[in-house]
């Protein structure tokens, strides 16, 4: 199936906001974790901002690859 490119950077772009909402979202959350104390939370607040730094890198692949016409 061929999906345009306009709508794959449209679909890359979204997920890359969500994945950056993710990186956010856990931050505050080893903020707060830090804050009461919560080694546990702190801990999985890390290994959230850890695999959406993977997930923005490989999504960040696919924008270059996606603008610069690569057909894989």
């Amino acid at each position: 199936m061929d999906v345009s490119v306009e709508s794959q950077l449209l679909i890359l772009n979204n997920k890359m906001s969500l994945w950056q909402n993710t990186y956010y979202d856990a931050g505050l959350d080893a903020k707060i974790a830090a804050d009461i104390g919560n080694d546990k939370m702190t801990e999985i607040a890390a290994k959230r901002m850890k695999e959406a730094l993977g997930a923005i890198g490989f999504l960040e692949r696919e924008i270059s690859i996606v603008e610069g016409g690569d057909k894989r």
